[in-house]
């Protein structure tokens, strides 16, 4: 289901449960009133927004690659250094409330890198779906091979720490 449908599934009894992240999770209680028991499924395990793309359009796109790596990295830049501007940014694009961004601001670490504890949780995620038969891997790949580390190795070297 998709988590934007969620809140709407569980208030009509379509599904029993979901899991969600904010600003949905917000929303899900809002509309349940406080009929609703959340708890984290991840604890203290972080999840990470990734970039992807499809390997054969990397080709001859160094240039392009370094552009869009770089804004991401003045983005960060600027969150870092502005963040009430950045969240007033957010809000207005998102719609997100004042009060909403206070409470999920902190939760958050804005920057751009690839580091091995990505590729530890990527190959955990791996296992669990091999050993629960949701893929047709028997073993997990080497997930590393995956990952394009030359755009921001050329940029921001200092935030590749991955094991090749």
């Amino acid at each position: 289901m998709p988590v934007d449908k969620s809140a709407d599934a569980l208030v009509s009894g379509q599904v029993d449960a979901v899991a969600a992240w904010q600003p949905y999770i917000d929303r899900v209680t809002e509309k349940m009133r406080g009929e609703v028991v959340v708890w984290s499924v991840q604890e203290d395990q972080p999840s990470y927004t990734l970039v992807m793309s499809r390997a054969e359009w990397l080709s001859g796109r160094g240039d392009v690659i370094r552009r869009f790596l770089t804004s991401l990295i003045e983005a960060e830049r600027y969150v870092v250094e502005h963040p009430d501007e950045a969240k007033l940014a957010l809000g207005e694009r998102l719609n997100y409330s004042d009060a909403y961004l206070a409470a999920v601001w902190a939760d958050h670490d804005y920057s751009v890198a690839l580091d091995q504890a990505l590729v530890v949780a990527m190959e955990d995620q791996a296992r669990w779906m091999i050993g629960n038969k949701l893929s047709s891997e028997r073993e997990t790949p080497s997930l590393v091979d995956y990952i394009h580390v030359d755009g921001l190795e050329a940029i921001r070297p200092e935030a590749v720490n991955i094991i090749r």
